[in-house]
C-alpha cells in the first residue's frame, strides 16, 4: 500500500512540474514547448485515471489554442474539460472552463453565449468568494460588453475588477483590466486616458516577460496615435506587434495590425496598398472565424474601393460593385453579431455607394 501510495503521489508532483514548465513556456510565447509539456501531464493524468488533473490539462491546452487562434481546437478541448469538471463536480476549475468557453464564443462573434457562459463563471466564483476569480469574471464580462460596442456597460466591470487586482497584488490581471480600460478609452476618443492605460500595462507586461500581452499592448497604443493622426508612430507601433505576433505564431494579433495599417493607407489615399493589406487580414479573420473582427476588414475594403472609383481609377464601375458587395456583407455580419455601431458604420458606407448606383 506504502509503495503504490509513493508512487501515486510522485506522479503527481511529476504532473505538477510539467503543468509548471507548460505555464511558464506558454508566458514567454514558447506554444510548442508549452504544448509538449501539457500533453506529457496529459498522458500521465490519463495512465493514473486522475480526471482532475486530465481536466486541468485540458484547460490549458484549451487556452493555448485560442491564444494559437486555433478555436476548434481550443473549443474541442474546454468542452472536454467541462464535462470533467461537471462530473467530479468541481465548481472552481468548472468556472474556469466556462470563463474560456466564452471567450471562444465571444472572439467568434457569437455574443449572447459568451455572455451566458461568463456569467456562469461568475456565478460559480462569487459561491466560492475568492476574490481575484471574481476579478477575473468582472474583467471578462466588461470586455465582452466592449466588443459589443455597449461601453458604458463595459465600464460597469472595469473598475471593480481593478481594484481587486491592485489589492491583491496580481499583476497579471491588472496588467489585462489596464489594456481593456484603454481600448473603452480609445474608442470615446480620450486618448490621453487611453495612452496612460496601455503605458501602464504594457510596463505590467515587460516585467512580467509577457510576450503576448506586449504585442497587444504595442497593437492597441498604435491605436492612440492612429487617432491623434500620428500615423508614422501608429505603424512603428504596429510593427512592433507585427514582429512580436510573427514570433509567437499569433495570427490573430497579425491580421489585426494589418487591418490597421490597412486603415492608415486608407486615410492618406493610397488605396491600391490599403487593398492589398486589408484583403490579407481579411483573408486571415476568415481563416480563424475571427467573427467579432470581420466587420472592420470589410468595411474599410468597401471604402477603399468606394474612394478608388471616385479618384477615377479606369475601372470605375468594377471598383463600385466592388464596394457594394463589401459593405453589404459587413452589414450582414454586423447584424448578425449584434453590434450597433458596425451596423452604422456599414449603412453609412452603403448608402453612399447606392447613391452613384
Amino acid at each position: 500500500m506504502k509503495t503504490y501510495l509513493d508512487k501515486k503521489k510522485l506522479s503527481s508532483i511529476v504532473m505538477d512540474i510539467f503543468l509548471k514548465k507548460g505555464n511558464i513556456f506558454l508566458l514567454l510565447g514558447k506554444y510548442g514547448e508549452a504544448e509538449s509539456n501539457f500533453k506529457i501531464m496529459l498522458k500521465l493524468a490519463k495512465t493514473l485515471l486522475d480526471p482532475k488533473n486530465e481536466g486541468i490539462v485540458y484547460i490549458r491546452l484549451g487556452w493555448l489554442n485560442y491564444l494559437k487562434a486555433f478555436y476548434s481546437k481550443a473549443m474541442e478541448y474546454l468542452q472536454s474539460a467541462r464535462s470533467i469538471f461537471e462530473e467530479i463536480k468541481d465548481p472552481n476549475n468548472l468556472a474556469k472552463c466556462w470563463d474560456n468557453i466564452g471567450w471562444v464564443h465571444r472572439i467568434q462573434g457569437r455574443y449572447g453565449k459568451a455572455l451566458k457562459c461568463q456569467r456562469m463563471a461568475l456565478q460559480l466564483r462569487k459561491v466560492k468568494g475568492n476574490e481575484i476569480k471574481i476579478a477575473n469574471s468582472l474583467n471578462t464580462l466588461g470586455h465582452t460588453y466592449w466588443i459589443m460596442g455597449r461601453y458604458k456597460e463595459s465600464m460597469q466591470y472595469y473598475p471593480k475588477a481593478l481594484t481587486i487586482f491592485k489589492k491583491s497584488g496580481y499583476i497579471y490581471g491588472e496588467a489585462v483590466c489596464l489594456n481593456n480600460l484603454g481600448l473603452v478609452y480609445t474608442e470615446i476618443k480620450l486618448f490621453d486616458k487611453a495612452e496612460e492605460c496601455y503605458k501602464r500595462s504594457l510596463k505590467l507586461r515587460k516585467e512580467m516577460g509577457d510576450f503576448g500581452g506586449i504585442a497587444t499592448s504595442y497593437l492597441n497604443l498604435g491605436l492612440v496615435y492612429c487617432g491623434r493622426k500620428n500615423f508614422d508612430k501608429a505603424i512603428a507601433s504596429w510593427e512592433e506587434a507585427l514582429t512580436l505576433s510573427k514570433r509567437l505564431g499569433t495570427r490573430d494579433i497579425t491580421a489585426m495590425c494589418q487591418t490597421n495599417i490597412g486603415g492608415v493607407y486608407l486615410d492618406q489615399k493610397d488605396y491600391k496598398q490599403a487593398i492589398a493589406i486589408l484583403k490579407e487580414s481579411l483573408k486571415t479573420k476568415l481563416e480563424l472565424e475571427l467573427g467579432a473582427y470581420l466587420p472592420s476588414s470589410y468595411t474599410k475594403l468597401a471604402w477603399a474601393y468606394f474612394r478608388l472609383y471616385k479618384s477615377g481609377d479606369k475601372k470605375k464601375n468594377r471598383n463600385l460593385i466592388k464596394a457594394k458587395k463589401y459593405a453589404e456583407e459587413s452589414l450582414k455580419i454586423s447584424r448578425e453579431i449584434k453590434h450597433s455601431l458596425k451596423i452604422k458604420e456599414a449603412e453609412e458606407i452603403l448608402s453612399k455607394i447606392e447613391k452613384l448606383l
